[in-house]
């Protein structure tokens, strides 16, 4: 958490002032209703199971007003025939990010629906024996060896921050009317 505060504010999307605070407007339970109420942005990241996360946003429809929005971190389940939404990484970069461990053990699920895999159909098994996971190994589709994890995440972080800004800047005029 302080390092992503940290990150907010190197990219002035908080003030210091603004991170301090938001600490203080953490709270901790085991209650959906509790935790989802009043909320505008939830991030699902539940076990990676189909019905569980139908039930998930069924409840969370019931809590949530309308305009609030829902979001996952699936690792490997078509999150499109569960809930529609964007993407900001591709699919191997994504897998570099889960860990193939991750994929390669949905995969090996029968309730996980496989997306085409890149190259050969065992791909993701050949490179999950040789230790190569993504970014917690150092390499997989991309290769990421000599950076610290920390920094690899944080630069990707900083990029999406930057996807967001864009995205913002270009919804005001998409057509670039102005």
């Amino acid at each position: 958490m302080g390092k992503s505060l940290e990150l907010f504010i190197a990219e002035s999307v908080l003030t210091k002032e603004q991170a301090e605070g938001s600490l203080r407007h953490l709270f901790y339970t085991t209650s959906l209703n509790e935790a989802a109420e009043g909320a505008w942005y939830v991030v699902e990241t539940i076990a990676e199971k189909p019905d569980a996360k139908k039930e998930l946003y069924e409840k969370l429809d019931g809590i949530l007003d309308k305009e609030a929005i829902i979001a996952s971190n699936t690792s490997y389940l078509n999150i499109f025939e569960l809930m529609p939404r964007g993407l900001l990484l591709g699919l191997v970069q994504r897998m570099d990010f889960n860990g193939l461990d991750i994929v390669a053990n949905g995969l090996k699920n029968k309730a996980y629906v496989a997306a085409p895999a890149p190259g050969e159909d065992n791909a993701i098994f050949c490179h999950t024996e040789k230790g190569e996971l993504g970014v917690k190994s150092g390499r997989v589709f991309y290769d990421y060896s000599g950076q610290a994890y920390e920094d690899v995440l944080h630069h990707r972080d900083e990029q999406l921050i930057r996807s967001v800004r864009l995205s913002d800047e270009f919804m005001k005029d998409p057509l670039q009317t102005k």
